[in-house]
C-alpha cells in the first residue's frame, strides 16, 4: 500500500498543503481533480506518478495572501500491480488561521 503524508506548512503570509506518496513494493498513482481558489476560478487536471520508496510530491496547493485559499477535490487510483485503490478527497489549504484539510475515502478496487 502506498504511504500519503499530508504537509501542512505556513511560511510568511503563505499557507502550503503538499501531498507526497512512496510504495513498497513500487506503484503508480493516476489523478484527476478540480482545483479552485478564493478567485472563484476553477481548472481541471489530471497527473501521474511513478512511485518507488522515496516520498514524491504528487499536488501541492499554496493559499497567498491572507483571506486566500486554495482547493483541490478530485479522485486518484493507486495500483502497485497485485493490488489497486481509489480515492476521492478534498483538499484545502487556507489562510485564514493558517489552517489546511485533508479528507478523502480510500476503496480497493
Amino acid at each position: 500500500m502506498p504511504s500519503r503524508l499530508p504537509v501542512c506548512q505556513q511560511n510568511n503570509a503563505e499557507t502550503s498543503l503538499q501531498i507526497l506518496a512512496s510504495s513498497s513494493p513500487p506503484g503508480s498513482i493516476k489523478a484527476g481533480f478540480t482545483r479552485a481558489g478564493a478567485d472563484g476560478a476553477a481548472a481541471s487536471e489530471q497527473r501521474g506518478v511513478a512511485l518507488g520508496t522515496s516520498p514524491t510530491a504528487l499536488l501541492r496547493l499554496a493559499a497567498f495572501p491572507a483571506g486566500a485559499f486554495d482547493r483541490a477535490e478530485g479522485q486518484l487510483v493507486y495500483e502497485n500491480g497485485r493490488n489497486a485503490v481509489t480515492v476521492s478527497f478534498h483538499l484545502v489549504a487556507n489562510t485564514n488561521g493558517s489552517a489546511c484539510q485533508a479528507v478523502g475515502t480510500a476503496t480497493p478496487a
